[in-house]
């Protein structure tokens, strides 16, 4: 599918991405929120959680964008067939590396949150739902694989179908296994996990049924036996290294600023984890522009097409921009409203709520900063990309070590980090564009009519 450069070409691609982003981000939502009720330190449980699984989805994920961009190189190209002999290799790769993931909870978990937390009591809990949700993590890591397969071709409605049913199986028994409700029994924080992996595995179940039997299968080569091509493999792999480093390192540093935080006190990392819940949801539609600004280019640089990119991202800016702009000011005026969803202590979302500004002001500059980074990822040049981050987050790390260890703030100042680090994301992304680039055209910032 060759896909053009029009705001409605944007919509349609940003659109289903951001509505299936939002369903599955809700999955975890609705844990916390549900957590709130049951107890401070289960909800801060399931949150830090959170956090940890997110270093072994960020790298699937990572390797999943370099499936990305080489479907839609293809399809760019006319080569359709290629893009199921894509995804099955991808899928083989994700397979393996989820139940490395496995392993590693069901064994190497404890040993690690010993080392890194300083509450006993918040190591057990994180300890047991993540033991309790390892039958989704299958599910989980391999259905990165078809939504950036999806995101390729350039049709994502399976994504948003897929996550809203996951959703609602998420929601409906988050209800029943942790307040034991329907003849359920009460399973508290391990009926939350429980629920997640449910979601994970209907959500996977769905995907598939899309790939293999609704979206063209022959024309995509779904159903072409082929053996495995190491050819392939490295083909993949290429592309997708830099990807998977660079998304490691991104969400190991997020991981490390919520266990800082967490050695802080745990008063702060309960509304750290109240805060990231809402943040979180306010940051879908950023993230959905990035993936089809990263898809799109890729599509248009397959057609031949480098001098459009030019004009498709100015149009994803200025849609970006004015998206996060109105959400930054309903968030500004709304911040302790949205953060009592998550919590019962009114003192608590009272006090979070001083970062209305600063969360306002980082979700402007996301709207910049993730849209001209993912130009970069688009171009295929997934080392320049990883470069281009791992300096903006060694900027943050420090920032973090500075204002949680050696001059401790409070929650205003260790989350001042976020404008940190999108300032110089940003700064270094168009940087690279203007004067490294050598795959889109030299005027990209020529700023032509």
């Amino acid at each position: 599918m060759k896909t053009g450069n029009s705001y409605l070409d944007i919509l349609k691609m940003a659109l289903p991405i951001f509505l299936g982003m939002l369903a599955n981000t809700l999955v975890t939502i609705v844990d916390t929120a549900f957590m709130g009720r049951v107890g401070t330190p289960e909800q801060s449980a399931v949150g830090y959680a959170f956090m940890f699984f997110l270093v072994p989805a960020m790298i699937s994920m990572g390797f999943s964008v370099g499936i990305q961009i080489l479907v839609a190189r293809r399809n760019g190209e006319g080569n359709f067939s290629q893009s199921g002999v894509i995804l099955r290799h991808g899928l083989i790769f994700l397979s393996f590396f989820a139940l490395l993931t496995i392993a590693f909870v069901l064994f190497l978990s404890d040993p690690l949150f010993r080392l890194v937390l300083s509450s006993d009591s918040l190591r057990i809990l994180v300890v047991e739902y993540l033991k309790a949700r390892t039958p989704g993590m299958l599910f989980s890591i391999m259905g990165f694989g078809f939504i950036s397969y999806f995101v390729g071709l350039g049709n994502t409605y399976p994504i948003t179908v897929s996550a809203i049913l996951g959703g609602i199986v998420n929601i409906v028994f988050d209800y029943f296994l942790i307040f034991g409700k329907g003849g359920f029994p009460e399973l508290g924080i391990q009926g939350a996990a429980y629920a997640t992996a449910l979601a994970e595995c209907v959500t996977f179940i769905s995907y598939a049924v899309f790939a293999y039997f609704i979206l063209n299968p022959e024309k995509y080569g779904m159903r072409r036996f082929t053996f495995p091509q190491l050819s392939l493999f490295i083909q993949i792999v290429k592309v997708s290294g830099p990807l998977v480093i660079q998304h490691f390192i991104s969400i190991t540093s997020w991981f490390l600023f919520f266990t800082l935080i967490e050695n802080t006190g745990e008063r702060n990392l309960g509304m750290s984890i109240i805060i990231r819940s809402l943040y979180s949801v306010l940051i879908m539609p950023i993230l959905a522009y990035g993936s089809a600004t990263s898809s799109m280019v890729s599509n248009l640089i397959g057609q031949g097409r480098e001098e459009d990119v030019y004009g498709l991202v100015k149009k994803i800016l200025k849609m970006s921009v004015g998206t996060l702009l109105f959400l930054s000011v309903f968030l500004y005026l709304f911040l302790k409203p949205g953060l009592m969803l998550f919590t019962e202590d009114s003192s608590l979302a009272e006090e979070a709520s001083r970062t209305d500004w600063i969360l306002a002001a980082a979700l402007v500059m996301m709207a910049f900063s993730y849209v001209m980074f993912s130009v970069i990822s688009g171009t295929g040049k997934t080392m320049a990309s990883l470069m281009v981050e791992a300096s903006g987050l060694v900027i943050y790390i420090g920032y973090t070590f500075m204002v949680t260890v050696f001059y401790p703030q409070d929650i205003t100042g260790i989350w001042f980090s976020e404008i940190v680090y999108m300032f110089f994301w940003g700064l270094f992304s168009v940087f690279y564009l203007w004067k490294w680039d050598k795959v889109l055209p030299k005027n990209f910032f020529s700023f032509p009519k």
